[in-house]
């Protein structure tokens, strides 16, 4: 997921923290709503092993591509775009994975973009 949950466009990266404390709050709350007053409450700690028993650990890597050359930006995206293409006319998706490696299926290749509601920007 997003650092801001989304919350927001031209973002100050600074107040992300507040956004995930904000949003661990939220599952905190969920998670212990039923939870009679004389009971420990059930902490992160507790969620993220549930998690992570019904979905499995996940991981998590960032790339920040800042003043990245537009020209090689926009072939690379080309070239992608060209292979989404070549998967989808070799038949391959949800009903024809293409497995990449042995547990490593690809189902889907598409290109995404987000209209903010507010603002109308675009992300691509």
């Amino acid at each position: 997921g997003e650092e801001s949950f989304g919350t927001g466009s031209s973002h100050i990266r600074e107040k992300d923290g507040l956004w995930a404390v904000l949003c661990w709050l939220s599952i905190l709350a969920h998670h212990n709503r039923e939870t009679p007053h004389s009971a420990p409450l059930v902490g992160v700690e507790q969620i993220l092993r549930q998690h992570w028993r019904q979905f499995g650990r996940n991981f998590y890597s960032r790339y920040d591509y800042e003043e990245v050359d537009a020209g090689r930006a926009a072939a690379m995206m080309s070239r992608l775009s060209g292979m989404a293409k070549l998967f989808e006319v070799a038949g391959f998706g949800a009903d024809k994975p293409l497995t990449l490696a042995p547990g490593y299926d690809l189902v889907l290749m598409d290109d995404f973009s987000y209209c903010d509601p507010v603002d109308g920007s675009v992300a691509l």
